[in-house]
């Protein structure tokens, strides 16, 4: 066993403290609140763009198709679009936020933005993240809201309001389980992170599954917000106006804002845990910065 390991061993041998830790996350994200604000804000907006001008695009792209495989695939390559921007600004996020609570890093826009060599296995450890605890739930869910749009009476229906609540159950039933991996691959280089985190957590689980639902509670109550307000425009006076497709634009990007407030949730929870679980490495993983 090397220092590190003997370091953590040490270090969970002592009950996480679930008070203490939610304390710890809040100050995590209250301190630099309006730098992170300002990146989810960036991220939804940038996403908007791309999104708009993908849509033109995939419109002249599919004009000689049949109806519905058009919209198959307008649908499949939005949806690419979609989860490549999650993805990528997403783990942004993430690392910014481990970098400043474990390193002592000052946030900013352009640390938001800029990815570093050394972060590489940190990207890997995400991918695998998304498609253990996103990728069923993502699909479905597109599969659900393109049977709709092209009224496919045979494909079984999620019943409208329920498509993300379904999703964040899925996802926050899975992610527990592997999440602490990400910073173990960010800043400890392990090759196997995940296993790494299911052993630093033996004999924590209680506390930690309790740390994590305290800790995104609200982030729930974002998500039900949304749907209370995507439920009140559903009138058909609303779509008939002449702003619906500023309406549908503002939608959407609520959409993107609850996945990044989500993110920056889990980041800080995930890095006040990780804090009080793992070794001191900040010399180590400066030598490569």
């Amino acid at each position: 066993m090397d220092l590190a390991s003997e370091s953590a061993a040490r270090r969970t041998s002592a009950r996480l403290a679930i008070g203490p830790t939610i304390a710890d996350a809040a100050r995590i994200v209250w301190r630099q609140g309006r730098v992170y604000a300002a990146l989810i804000v960036l991220y939804s907006v940038v996403l908007q763009v791309a999104s708009t001008v993908a849509t033109f695009l995939l419109a002249m792209l599919t004009a000689g198709l049949p109806p519905i495989a058009a919209l198959g695939v307008d649908r499949l390559l939005q949806l690419i679009l979609i989860e490549l921007f999650l993805i990528s600004c997403g783990t942004a996020l993430f690392i910014t936020v481990q970098r400043a609570t474990l390193l002592g890093e000052r946030p900013s826009i352009t640390a938001g933005l800029r990815i570093r060599r050394q972060d590489f296995a940190a990207w890997r450890a995400v991918v695998l993240y998304w498609l253990a605890a996103h990728l069923v739930p993502t699909l479905i869910s597109h599969l659900n809201g393109f049977a709709a749009a092209a009224d496919l009476g045979w494909f079984p229906r999620i019943p409208f309001g329920w498509e993300m609540p379904l999703y964040w159950a899925f996802v926050c039933a899975v992610a527990p389980w592997v999440a602490l991996g990400l910073p173990i691959a960010l800043f400890e280089g392990d090759r196997r992170p995940f296993r790494a985190a299911r052993q630093r957590l033996r004999g924590q689980w209680s506390r930690y599954l309790a740390v994590l639902t305290i800790g995104l509670l609200p982030g729930a109550l974002c998500v039900y917000l949304r749907q209370l307000l995507e439920a009140a425009l559903a009138r058909p006076a609303v779509w008939r106006s002449p702003f619906r497709s500023v309406i549908s634009a503002g939608l959407e990007m609520a959409y993107s804002a609850e996945t990044y407030i989500v993110i920056l949730l889990m980041s800080a929870v995930i890095g006040a845990a990780y804090s009080r679980l793992s070794p001191k490495f900040e010399p180590v993983y400066r030598v490569f910065d």
